[in-house]
C-alpha cells in the first residue's frame, strides 16, 4: 500500500468531511488535525483536541488495548471499536477506521469515527427483550398466542379453562398469529372445551 501526502485540496476534503474524522502523529501519537464533525462528537472545539495525546479522549479501561493497537500500527479498512470520553465526561462507543499518510510532511494515521452509542445500546434492550420473552415463554404451562400488528409483536397468555368461550373466540388463530405451546406443557387435547 502506497502513503500519499497530504495536499491542500486534500486537507480542504477532510475539513468539509461529514463524517468525524482526525489525523495523529504516528510517533508521538498526538493529535494534528480534526475536523468539525469530530471536535463535535465528543464536545471540543477543533483546537482544544489538536495537540493532546490519542489517549486522552479514551476510556481508562481501553488504555492497554489502544497501546497495543497502536504498537502493532495496525490501520487500514478494518474497523474497531473503542469506547471513548467526551468531554463532560459520558462514554461513547466509537467504531474507528484509520488509514496511514503522511500529514505535513510527518507519518500519520487518518482516523474515521462513527458513534455506535445508540445502535449499541438498542441492540442490548433487544438482547434484554429477547432474554425476558424467552424466560416468560419457558415458565408459562400454556400455549401462547403471538401476533403481529402495526410491526410490533405481541404476546398474550391464552386463557385457560375457567375463563369466558368469548374470550378464548377472540385469540383464535388468524393469518398473522401463531400458537406456540412451551415444551413441558401438556398436549391440549382438540375438539372439546377451550
Amino acid at each position: 500500500m502506497s502513503v500519499e501526502p497530504a495536499t491542500p485540496s486534500s486537507e480542504l476534503l477532510f475539513e468539509a468531511l461529514p463524517q468525524a474524522a482526525g489525523v495523529y502523529d504516528r510517533e508521538t501519537r498526538r493529535v494534528l488535525a480534526v475536523n468539525d464533525a469530530l471536535a463535535k462528537t465528543f464536545g471540543y472545539a477543533p483546537a482544544e483536541l489538536v495537540g493532546l495525546a490519542v489517549g486522552d479522549v479514551f476510556a481508562a479501561e481501553e488504555l492497554l488495548a489502544l497501546s497495543q493497537h497502536l504498537d502493532a500500527g495496525i490501520a487500514g479498512d478494518r474497523a474497531s471499536c473503542w469506547t471513548m470520553r467526551h468531554r463532560d465526561g459520558q462514554t461513547l462507543r466509537v467504531e474507528i477506521r484509520a488509514r496511514d499518510i503522511v500529514y505535513a510532511g510527518r507519518p500519520a494515521t487518518l482516523v474515521v469515527a462513527l458513534d455506535i452509542s445508540e445502535l449499541t445500546d438498542l441492540e442490548r434492550a433487544l438482547r434484554e427483550s429477547e432474554d425476558l420473552y424467552r424466560t416468560v415463554v419457558s415458565t408459562i404451562s400454556d400455549g401462547v398466542w403471538v401476533t403481529a400488528r402495526c410491526s410490533s409483536t405481541t404476546a398474550r397468555r391464552r386463557c385457560s379453562a375457567t375463563r369466558s368461550r368469548s374470550c378464548s373466540a377472540a385469540l383464535r388463530p388468524t393469518s398473522c398469529t401463531r400458537s406456540t405451546r412451551p415444551p413441558h406443557a401438556p398436549a391440549r387435547p382438540t375438539g372439546g372445551a377451550a
